[in-house]
């Protein structure tokens, strides 16, 4: 994440502390009710850094949980790779 995405993920972050990123999507639905799922997952693959979006759109996970775990895994892998090049 960066820009707007990442300052909004520390301010919810310090206040609204979270375990994992279910846990997240559970509190952030609590803060916003009335937003659509779909656009919590726009949302948050819109924040993602652009090789992440890339990683994702050849998986096409399914729902905010997948995409995020999903996503989790791409910047592993993506870090792993970046390591190797090293």
């Amino acid at each position: 994440m960066e820009g707007d995405a990442l300052d909004w993920y520390l301010w919810m972050e310090d206040r609204f502390p979270f375990c994992d990123w279910y846990d997240f999507k559970i509190q952030l639905s609590a803060c916003l009710p009335n937003i659509l799922t779909e656009i919590l997952e726009h949302t948050y693959l819109k924040g993602l850094k652009p090789e992440i979006q890339s990683e994702l759109s050849m998986s096409e996970p399914i729902g905010l949980r997948e995409i995020m775990d999903t996503s989790i895994q791409a910047e592993a892998h993506i870090c792993t790779l970046w390591q190797a090049w090293k």
